[in-house]
């Protein structure tokens, strides 16, 4: 196979959806056909060592916490008991640093591969607002508030910080009025009774407001909230704990909304089918 091995072929601006890849139609197009192959080769990077190994490391953990002689209640003494117990272990260290890195690679990537050509996506982004009848117009002297500048995973800046933010921040994650996805975990809890209060108010009668996120406390054992909070202080999750605690369903609930029927011992629930709150 003969090429360049620097990915010399650019992908035009023009083309916001490319065709190949494990994720092509999906997502903005990368620059060059490198970072297309990088970004490929992280992502799996992070399913074969880290998704993967969940349930093992998981497990591992559980042991260690057993053998300390710990309780399993999630309690935030007992989380930072169990925390100093599974940080001594050089498995469980290996494997946080591993993630880490793997994130800083994802997204240092990202920003070398959009920012190198910040010039052309901008003015493609100008083109863009002056097409149509009418635009809807962003203030960027309007005040934002201080839990939006906060840094979101390993990249520096906020989501109101960065024009870029779009291709930047999460590669192509959405968030939508009735659909909240992955939302709440990044917001402080009061910030999320708002929104919820918000969304009821729109809401017609009968209206659905479906969550997909993580599980609640409730949910949860002490290493399942050691690994939250490992989480929030290694991959730029500052809200993630507060949020955990939180149990989303009560906020749901306590805002008016009726709770379709949830099973919150199944962890992985909240992100598959998520938790539906009705309007009456």
């Amino acid at each position: 196979m003969h090429g360049s091995a620097r990915g010399a072929h650019p992908i035009s601006v023009s083309a916001a959806l490319y065709p190949r890849g494990k994720v092509g139609g999906l997502y903005p197009a990368l620059p060059t056909r490198a970072d297309e192959a990088y970004v490929d080769f992280i992502a799996d990077a992070r399913n074969f060592l880290l998704h993967a190994q969940q349930r093992p490391i998981a497990a591992y953990g559980r042991e260690l916490v057993s053998r300390a002689g710990l309780p399993a209640s999630p309690d935030p003494a007992n989380t930072r008991r169990a925390a100093q117990t599974l940080m001594a272990d050089p498995a469980l260290r290996i494997y946080f640093r591993v993630k880490r890195s793997l994130q800083e690679a994802f997204g240092n990537r990202l920003l070398a591969a959009f920012g190198g050509r910040r010039e052309r996506l901008m003015a493609a982004l100008d083109e863009a607002d002056g097409r149509g009848p009418g635009s809807v117009e962003y203030d960027l002297d309007a005040p934002v508030p201080e839990y939006a500048r906060t840094q979101i995973h390993p990249q520096p800046g906020g989501y109101t910080g960065e024009p870029l933010a779009g291709v930047l921040y999460d590669f192509g994650l959405k968030v939508f009025m009735v659909l909240a996805m992955l939302l709440f975990h990044e917001i402080p809890a009061p910030v999320a009774r708002r929104v919820i209060g918000e969304a009821l108010r729109v809401l017609r009668p009968d209206g659905a407001f479906t969550i997909l996120d993580f599980g609640g406390d409730r949910s949860s054992d002490v290493y399942s909230m050691f690994f939250a909070e490992m989480d929030a202080a290694n991959n730029g999750e500052p809200y993630l704990t507060e949020y955990r605690r939180s149990n989303i369903e009560d906020l749901v609930q306590e805002a008016g909304f009726e709770l379709r029927p949830y099973d919150p011992s199944d962890p992985g629930a909240g992100l598959r089918s998520g938790r539906v709150g009705v309007k009456p």
